[in-house]
């Protein structure tokens, strides 16, 4: 079945799935899928625990189906919705775990040359890119998580957050300002 572009993702597949209809669920877990891992991802630091972040946002996505009603939002903003509540949830009850810091240079893709030199230094570089967003206020941090690392366009961005185009360029270009000037 092929993966739909994040933008033909519409509210009629979630009718669909209120009704039962698995296959448009597979269709919204396939398209779905990445963005809502990224997103999950980024705001933990930890694989696994974003997986299942991930699977946890589907699954609950499939058990209240019947109970989806049309707020004139898309999808994806239902779902990121969801992620954001199951990461405060999550993060609510994690303090008497400790998680291994995990770097953000596993989102791109593998480097097979495997050079320990820039192995590390990419650990570095995630290390600091991670610091410097978990010291941003949440709502610029979920601004730029879902542009940069969910790689949702302005408009798929004004989707999900409800706020204009011109406000999340504007977000954007001031939050990473912002954080040029903290490395400087």
């Amino acid at each position: 079945m092929p993966i739909l572009p994040l933008s033909m993702v519409s509210v009629s597949l979630l009718e669909k799935i209120a009704q039962g209809n698995e296959g448009a669920f597979d269709e919204l877990f396939q398209s779905c899928f990445t963005p809502v891992y990224r997103y999950a991802y980024a705001r933990l630091g930890y694989r696994e625990l974003a997986e299942d972040i991930a699977q946890t946002v589907f699954s609950k996505a499939w058990t209240a189906r019947d109970r989806y009603e049309d707020r004139g939002r898309p999808p994806l903003a239902y779902l990121f919705t969801i992620a954001r509540n199951a990461i405060i949830d999550f993060q609510r009850r994690k303090d008497a775990m400790a998680m291994p810091y995990a770097d953000m240079a596993l989102l791109a893709v593998a480097d097979e040359a495997n050079d320990p030199v820039r192995m590390a230094q990419q650990t570095e570089n995630a290390k600091t890119v991670r610091a410097m967003l978990m010291g941003l206020p949440e709502d610029q941090r979920d601004i730029i998580l879902l542009r940069y690392i969910a790689e949702l366009s302005y408009a798929e961005m004004a989707e999900v957050t409800g706020k204009t185009e011109e406000a999340l360029r504007k977000t954007v270009s001031r939050t990473i300002h912002e954080l040029r000037q903290r490395t400087i």
